[in-house]
């Protein structure tokens, strides 16, 4: 089985902006994310990006 490796990054963000960073291998996680979203601040400006291998 192969190690996991963690590494850490510096994320410099405008000031009163948050940021939700997350990784998955299944793209419903992508519909479950934007619903929650969407359905928690409807004004709410976002993106999602999705990387398929």
């Amino acid at each position: 089985m192969s190690e996991v490796k963690w590494e850490t990054r510096k994320i410099d963000r405008p000031e009163g902006v948050n940021i939700i960073l997350g990784q998955c291998h299944f793209i419903k996680a992508i519909e479950d994310l934007h619903e929650a979203i969407s359905g928690g601040v409807p004004s709410a400006k976002f993106g999602i990006a999705f990387s398929e291998s």
